[in-house]
């Protein structure tokens, strides 16, 4: 065998994909941040939960004390599981009220967004989701779109939302912050405690649950 061939032959035992993917995915999940959460290869280590167990060990043993948010989310930040203490705030088309809450200090908090579920408008880019992780915010729940998705699948910041939209938002700073929110079954009230990780959201009212 000559050595051009070897090394090829080399080169490819060394790289060879696993027959379980295809070779589109395997090459989508290496350059496509949102596809990259769910590859088999990256997904241990986004989907550390950093503040807790996954939301299914927490329902076989909280089942009669947590909520389960019907809604269903896209994950679409880079860290999928993520877990604090709830700030709420109730706004359509229109995100100056939010950018102000992530740019308060927060202890691994999350921000309940009800936008209502209108797709019109995005409530979140890049730059206020940079603002709540650089300022201690977990993540946020958003009843409603983002924008600049691949900026913010590459976050160490928790995004779950309704899907995505370029267009802005108003920024008059219409809206209401630390109200109840009622969104797929649930009644998200402030200071309460949500749970949340690629199966779905949880929710408890009063607080953390023990570990």
């Amino acid at each position: 065998m000559g050595v051009e061939m070897m090394n090829a032959t080399l080169f490819h035992e060394k790289n060879r994909v696993p027959s379980r993917i295809s070779i589109k995915a395997f090459i989508g999940a290496l350059f496509h941040p949102i596809l990259r959460k769910n590859h088999p290869f990256e997904q241990d280590e986004l989907m550390t939960d950093k503040l807790g167990r996954a939301t299914a060990d927490i329902v076989d043993d909280f089942q009669e004390v947590v909520e389960s948010c019907q809604t269903q989310f896209l994950d679409l930040g880079g860290r999928v599981r993520f877990s604090g203490p709830v700030t709420t705030v109730k706004c359509r088309n229109d995100n100056a009220l939010l950018k102000s809450i992530l740019q308060e200090e927060s202890d691994c908090g999350i921000l309940v967004i009800d936008g209502g579920g209108n797709m019109e408008t995005a409530l979140m880019g890049d730059l206020i989701a940079a603002m709540g992780r650089d300022h201690g915010w977990s993540g946020a729940v958003i009843l409603g779109p983002i924008r600049d998705s691949r900026a913010i699948g590459e976050m160490d910041f928790g995004v779950k939302a309704l899907g995505t939209n370029p267009m802005k938002s108003a920024k008059t700073g219409a809206g209401e912050r630390d109200v109840p929110v009622t969104f797929g079954g649930v009644t998200f009230t402030p200071g309460g405690w949500l749970y949340a990780d690629e199966d779905g959201v949880l929710f408890h009212a009063k607080g953390p649950l023990p570990a």
